[in-house]
C-alpha cells in the first residue's frame, strides 16, 4: 500500500504573525504612503436560482367567470363567493375585492379564484359557460330545510 501524504492543518488553524510595524526615527521624514490595494476582480454574476416549485397559474384579466354552484361556501368565504356574478371578468372581481370592505390583495383574490375554479365552483373561459343541471344529491340538499 502506498502511504498517503501527511495531513495539513486547516487554514483557519494556522496562526499568522502580524507584520512588524515600521518605526520612524523622531526627526525622519514620514514614510511614503502604503501602496494602494490591488483592484478587485469584477465579480461574475451568479446564475438565477431555480424555483423550488412552479409558479401558480394566473388567469387572464379578460376571462369571464361563470358561477356553477351558487351558495356553495360557508362563513367568511360565502361573503366573498357571493360577489361572483356570471359574466363578470377576472379583473372586475379583483377590483371589487380590492375595494371596501374587502381590502384584499390581488394575490389573495387570485388564490380564491384558483381554489374555486379547481374545486368546480366557478368556470373561467372566454365566454359564459352553460351551467349543468344540479345532480339528484344537490337537489335533495337544496330541498332539505336547514337544521338549526
Amino acid at each position: 500500500m502506498a502511504q498517503s501524504p501527511p495531513k495539513q492543518a486547516p487554514v483557519s488553524a494556522v496562526k499568522k504573525e502580524p507584520a512588524p510595524a515600521a518605526t520612524a526615527a523622531p526627526g525622519a521624514a514620514p514614510a511614503a504612503a502604503a501602496a494602494p490595494a490591488p483592484a478587485k476582480a469584477a465579480k461574475t454574476p451568479k446564475p438565477p436560482k431555480e424555483l423550488k416549485r412552479p409558479r401558480l397559474h394566473k388567469f387572464d384579466d379578460a376571462k369571464i367567470i361563470t358561477v356553477l354552484k351558487p351558495g356553495s361556501k360557508a362563513r367568511g368565504a360565502a361573503d366573498r363567493f357571493s360577489v361572483y356574478e356570471t359574466g363578470m371578468t377576472i379583473k372586475g372581481y379583483v377590483d371589487k375585492m380590492a375595494a371596501e370592505p374587502w381590502q384584499r390583495t390581488a394575490g389573495q383574490t387570485m388564490a380564491d379564484i384558483r381554489w374555486d375554479h379547481d374545486h368546480g365552483f366557478i368556470a373561467i373561459e372566454d365566454h359564459v359557460v352553460p351551467v349543468p343541471p344540479p345532480t339528484p344529491i344537490e337537489k335533495a340538499a337544496a330541498a332539505a330545510p336547514a337544521a338549526e
